[in-house]
């Protein structure tokens, strides 16, 4: 399965994104989160889309990162992150 990267905020996130993403993590208006939407294929065809955000001092570099063919849970294990706890809305 490969991913598209479609859109990537490095250190913001969308801007219809910003009062959600912060609430969600109880972060103050001046903490800077990544926002990275990837739509997920199968033998061509989209069957995902991916929104992950992730507070940026977690992850400085993620707009460096090979986002396209790494599970996300994948590269954040890689760097030491293990996650307490997730959203996903299905």
């Amino acid at each position: 399965m490969m991913a598209e990267v479609i859109q990537s905020h490095p250190g913001r996130t969308a801007a219809g994104d910003q009062g959600d993403v912060r609430t969600m993590f109880g972060f103050g208006e001046q903490e800077q989160v990544h926002s990275v939407e990837r739509l997920k294929r199968c033998d061509g065809q989209p069957i995902m889309l991916d929104r992950l955000f992730l507070p940026c001092h977690l992850l400085p570099e993620l707009d460096q990162l090979e986002l396209r063919t790494t599970w996300f849970a994948d590269l954040l294990i890689s760097h030491g992150i293990h996650l307490a706890r997730a959203r996903k809305i299905v």
